[in-house]
């Protein structure tokens, strides 16, 4: 039976109006963190000497190549600014896709939406390619956009496509592949899993390429590699990312096969009689409450903990390239380090950045909550004799210890890597760095809390968005040298950099102190409530 034309514009529609707003932020993400980085390199590295003396101190540092990619052009800004943001946006913009994917395709039908939409005319395969045509709309949006935001930034027209093209091919990859998990699987947080474990494994082959001597052909069998061989303002070579769209459409074809073979609401490798129920953690609020985060935790912490653990390996070498660099240090200067002479500078600077993913976490947790809400499962919590303030502290609390213990995990996996080459930075310094992303992350927690509670369709969005605006005002802020009252509005502006600098208690007890303000009235509020469904 073939959709009516009308009716999958319609789904169609539906489908842009669920996904719109995540690709707006993400597009801003890639939009300002190209402009940013381009005019910090206009700004650090501001002569053709000072710019010749980078490149000659990177391109024979394998270590830090490992990390950033092979440094091709860096003494120009296209080159620079590809070289130093593409492997992160890369990895963004595939977490996107699978992100997307899998929500739209699993998250939908798990929740029991998918059934209302397929009980119409149009068939599984006609509303999966309705889903896939939206989000390749915005893919192709947001490449418009970021390209664009990089050509008025100064770079030239031909790469900076290249370098927005690229990038948002590895989505739509990655969005093929979430489509496929989540035919193979019943429930969203398996097929989240295993596409996550495939981008993963992407950066790691694509790590172990570029920073040894040796391996460089590795770079043509994953996905990352495709990119980084796209070469944007170094003998631009747009072919070598073909396979990314080309393979898009591949695992596109495979999931519209698939999705007619199965029944609604189960997944082709579903295990139905070898699922044993372990009921020791349903006795309570507090048990069922681990039982259903523990999960995320252990991805999170898995996730957070590889990028600490590279960039521990990679500590001594690329502390070595930027202690030659002058320039640099005003730069470091604005983002809370004096100097740059120790392994611990950067192992500092490191955990400023990591605190942006474990604030991710926390604003998660309370996404996670809400799809309890709008999916109906938190009703046949309610009903019984747990209070809905129990259950939201005890969310809120729990929320607070698997941020804590993603944290703890990331700087054990930091030192481990550093300890590797015998940095000596000691285990107690690094659990020092990790938990003093805690604070900020209770602050965007309590945010979050409390938008679930007054405005519960759009804590979600809130709290994601407060998270991002508040590290692009601290990232591109102290790269502009904007002034001081703007950057104090960032929680990350009061993340300090440590163990290169002290911790920063005063300012860690006022956050905290906002974050468990925003948990009283998110609990509040959610009590005097109705509970608000989809």
């Amino acid at each position: 039976m073939s959709t009516p034309r009308h009716t999958w514009v319609r789904a169609l529609r539906h489908s842009l109006r669920l996904q719109w707003r995540q690709a707006a932020t993400w597009t801003a993400v890639f939009a300002v963190t190209g402009v940013g980085t381009a005019e910090a390199f206009k700004s650090a590295y501001p002569s053709a000497a000072s710019r010749l003396a980078l490149f000659r101190s990177v391109r024979d540092n394998y270590g830090l190549q490992g990390l950033y990619g092979v440094a091709r052009r860096i003494d120009t800004v296209g080159g620079f600014t590809t070289w130093r943001i593409t492997w992160m946006l890369g990895l963004l913009a595939g977490a996107w896709g699978l992100l997307s994917s899998t929500r739209i395709l699993r998250g939908e039908e798990q929740d029991g939406r998918r059934e209302l939409v397929l009980s119409g005319v149009i068939t599984a395969r006609g509303a999966l390619l309705a889903d896939a045509a939206a989000l390749a709309a915005l893919l192709i949006g947001s490449f418009v956009l970021y390209g664009t935001a990089l050509v008025a930034v100064g770079l030239p027209v031909t790469g900076a496509f290249v370098v927005a093209g690229g990038t948002l091919a590895v989505g739509a990859l990655f969005a093929g592949v979430g489509a496929v998990t989540s035919q193979l699987f019943a429930d969203r947080r398996h097929a989240l899993a295993s596409a996550g474990a495939l981008l993963g494994v992407s950066f790691l082959v694509r790590v172990a390429a570029d920073g040894t001597r040796t391996l460089g052909w590795v770079r043509w069998i994953t996905p990352l590699g495709w990119l980084e061989n796209t070469r944007p303002f170094a003998g631009t070579n747009p072919a070598a990312g073909l396979p990314l769209l080309g393979g898009a459409v591949v695992f596109l074809a495979v999931a519209s096969g698939l999705v007619v073979v199965r029944d609604l609401g189960s997944g082709l490798l579903v295990e139905r009689d070898r699922i044993r129920v372990r009921a020791r953690l349903l006795g309570g609020t507090v048990g069922f409450t681990v039982l259903t985060a523990r999960g995320a935790v252990v991805a999170w912490s898995a996730g957070i903990g590889l990028y600490t653990f590279v960039l521990g390996l990679l500590t001594k070498d690329v502390t070595n390239v930027i202690r030659q660099q002058a320039s640099v240090h005003s730069l470091l200067g604005r983002l809370g380090i004096a100097s740059f002479t120790r392994p611990e500078d950067l192992l500092g600077l490191m955990f400023v950045f990591a605190a942006l993913p474990i604030a991710l976490f926390a604003v998660s947790q309370v996404s996670s909550a809400r799809e309890e809400e709008a999916s109906g499962r938190v009703d046949a919590i309610l009903v019984r004799t747990v209070g809905r303030s129990r259950w939201m502290l005890t969310r809120l609390v729990a929320s607070v210890v698997g941020v804590a213990l993603v944290a703890v995990v990331s700087g054990v996996l930091a030192w481990a890597g550093a300890a590797m080459h015998d940095t000596g930075v000691p285990l107690p310094s690094m659990l020092t760095a990790a938990i003093n992303c805690v604070p900020a992350a209770v602050l965007f927690l309590g945010v979050g809390a409390a938008a679930f509670g007054i405005v519960p369709r759009y804590a979600p969005g809130v709290g994601v968005g407060v998270v991002v605006v508040s590290y692009l005002l601290e990232l591109v802020g102290a790269l502009t040298k904007a002034p001081g009252w703007v950057l104090d509005l960032s929680a990350f502006h009061h993340v300090a950099p440590s163990p290169a600098a002290p911790v920063g208690v005063t300012a860690a007890v006022v956050m905290t102190t906002i974050g468990l303000a925003g948990v009283a009235i998110g609990t509040v509020a959610f009590r005097r409530r109705d509970v608000a469904a989809a």
